[in-house]
């Protein structure tokens, strides 16, 4: 069910849980009024940005300090979720190892084209979207892993803490 682009994962699905439980930590940074919301309402994927590197979705990193920069290095807006590994297993998912060619083609075939099925996605961040939508090499950093379908997001918000 898993399709994965390279023999590394850009997503460390072995990254153990803080505690030692052998869960998956994900972290997403936001702002603190959106992490309110969020707490408090859940995630809503009819607010998900179309025009991200995986298509619209709930995005979530393993790195910590990644979700702190995005939320500005307010801790108040990072989430945090602890799943079960196992999960992932059971959905539909590809993971991309590098920013290569299998990762370009998907994200910029996202770009006007329809959306994928699957109900997440991992691999690195774009961080250059504006030069490679000009043609330009992908430049990318970190990790993520978005969650697409509601089956997926529903196993994500089980694990807020």
């Amino acid at each position: 069910k898993i399709a994965r682009e390279g023999a590394e994962l850009a997503v460390d699905i072995t990254r153990t849980a803080p505690g030692g439980s052998g869960d998956l930590a994900l972290y997403h940074g936001t702002t603190p009024g959106n992490a309110g919301s969020i707490r408090a309402n859940g995630i809503d994927l009819s607010r998900a940005n179309p025009r991200t590197d995986f298509g619209p979705g709930f995005y979530t990193t393993t790195d910590p300090a990644q979700a702190l920069a995005r939320a500005g290095g307010d801790p108040a807006g990072v989430l945090t979720f602890t799943v079960p590994r196992s999960g992932l297993s059971s959905m539909s998912g590809r993971t991309f190892s590098s920013a290569g060619r299998g990762y370009t083609d998907f994200v910029r075939g996202l770009r006007g084209g329809p959306m994928h099925a699957y109900d997440y996605v991992s691999g690195p961040v774009l961080s250059n979207p504006r030069a490679f939508y000009a043609g330009k090499p992908a430049a990318a950093f970190g990790n993520q892993i978005s969650f697409h379908t509601p089956r997926a997001v529903d196993f994500l918000q089980r694990g807020i803490r």
